[in-house]
């Protein structure tokens, strides 16, 4: 599991969480998803099952653009 945390104490709590086994195992990386350098960065970790958006609203497209392009396409 990979988190996009911008706010510093959201970061810890998801480090602190994987540490103490309670957690998902992954990386959390701080900073905001709307610099440049955070989803291009998600690249070599990708493709993802599942993208979960729970981010400031108005760049909400912004997002989603990204998860697909970080997603592979589902088939049924």
């Amino acid at each position: 599991m990979v988190t996009l945390e911008y706010d510093p104490h959201h970061a810890q709590v998801a480090r602190g969480e994987r540490r103490s086994g309670r957690g998902s195992a992954g990386m959390s990386i701080f900073g905001s998803a709307r610099r440049w350098t955070v989803c291009p960065a998600l690249v070599d970790e990708a493709p993802f099952d599942l993208v979960f958006i729970d981010a400031d609203k108005v760049n909400n497209a912004n997002y989603v653009r990204w998860a697909l392009r970080l997603t592979h396409p589902v088939r049924c």
